[in-house]
């Protein structure tokens, strides 16, 4: 139910703020809808497929601050966040806390980036709330902290603030290793939707078949193993998600073509219609996205790149589902919302299969002040491997 209420609540703030163009409250919605989306994360009871290992680590392997050391916890063992659980189980702390500080950290950096480059602010957020937000805040803990950020530090790059986006991403490599890739990114930024972006990205897509081929299930042994454990290699491997790099036309028509199409529909409109939109100057890192979905579509793991990138498909696709509302003077604003929410159809089917498949994961919701355990969701942690619930780890 709570879902729902949330929901409901972010396409009224829509409809109010960014079709009618209110202006009143609007501080107090942006700050109410914040800390909800905190406290639901930060007080959930074993939501999120790898909420149970995060459990276990934090009660049976990260030390208290007298045991920390930057000797045994350096680079690719994510210090800082293991630092963090350290913090508070060092005061004696439940894990609910390291839930809440990355859940805040997480959301306020979004918010705030969202707000720095969106006209249609809750849009972005209900969006963000429908696709992304879940994984984020209750499963990918510490990369999503690592993927806030890279933001800034992507804006820092486009100001030629370079000592200062190389040294946010450093603090983001502190948090998930997987980081490195984005120190090359910076390099890419002449990157525009033409004769050479489009090369670009058909030339990844190659890459892609050719890396998939040749290193596909070593990359993924190797990914599994800096990830969790080499206990988890199996897991990968024999999974229907993680094994299988090839998906026929029909899934991949779900699940990547809307971002693709979506995104070059976005550049287009802008550049035709609307070529002075501040939105604009972040083309490179939305095509850098689509650069990865393409990849992905081959070499899956590459997913874990696209999360980097998933704000942009938000910050341009609801700029375009706004634009497309206001922009008929000749039809009825009911009309024109249908018609673009017709247009948007595959996006949000993409979306709802997305989450459909992903449901027992978050649903039904359980707060540490019930802890309350689902019996469906925790036979799908017994049969991951997950740690059994105990109602003392909270």
């Amino acid at each position: 139910m709570i879902y729902l209420i949330v929901l409901f609540l972010l396409i009224f703030l829509s409809l109010r703020y960014d079709i009618q163009g209110k202006t009143k409250n609007f501080v107090f919605w942006y700050r109410f809808v914040l800390v909800v989306f905190i406290l639901i994360a930060g007080l959930r009871w074993r939501l999120g497929v790898d909420t149970p290992n995060y459990l276990e680590y934090f009660y049976y392997w990260h030390p208290t601050l007298d045991k920390f050391s930057f000797t045994e916890y350096g680079l690719g063992k994510d210090p800082f966040y293991v630092l963090i659980n350290s913090v508070v189980k060092t005061f004696g702390g439940r894990f609910f806390i390291v839930q809440l500080i990355q859940a805040s950290i997480v959301n306020v950096l979004i918010f705030k980036y969202i707000k720095k480059h969106s006209s249609c602010f809750f849009t972005c957020i209900f969006l963000y709330y429908l696709s992304f937000y879940y994984s984020f805040n209750m499963e990918i803990m510490r990369a999503s902290i690592s993927v806030v950020i890279c933001l800034f530090a992507y804006d820092y790059f486009l100001d030629k603030k370079w000592f200062k986006g190389y040294l946010l991403l450093c603090l983001a490599l502190m948090f998930h290793l997987q980081t490195i890739v984005m120190f090359v990114l910076p390099f890419f930024l002449f990157l525009r939707l033409n004769k050479l972006g489009i090369a670009i990205v058909f030339g990844a897509f190659i890459f892609a078949i050719f890396v998939n081929k040749i290193f596909g299930q070593y990359i993924m042994m190797l990914s599994a193993v800096s990830e969790s454990g080499a206990e988890k290699v199996d897991l990968y491997l024999n999974s229907e998600k993680y094994g299988d790099q090839t998906h026929n036309l029909k899934f991949m028509a779900v699940m990547y073509f809307p971002y693709i199409i979506y995104s070059i529909a976005s550049l287009l409109f802008f550049k035709k219609y609307d070529n002075k939109n501040p939105l604009l100057i972040l083309e490179p890192f939305l095509l850098f996205g689509v650069i990865f979905v393409v990849m992905e579509l081959n070499l899956y793991i590459v997913y874990r790149y696209v999360d980097y990138f998933k704000i942009y498909f938000i910050l341009f696709f609801s700029e375009l589902f706004i634009s497309l509302i206001k922009r008929s003077s000749s039809l009825s604003r009911g009309v024109t919302f249908v018609r673009t929410f017709i247009i948007f159809i595959p996006f949000f089917f993409m979306i709802g299969f997305s989450r459909y498949q992903q449901l027992a994961r978050f649903y039904p919701y359980s707060s540490v002040i019930e802890r309350k355990i689902d019996k469906k969701r925790e036979k799908g942690f017994m049969e991951h491997g997950r740690m059994r619930a105990s109602k003392k780890m909270y």
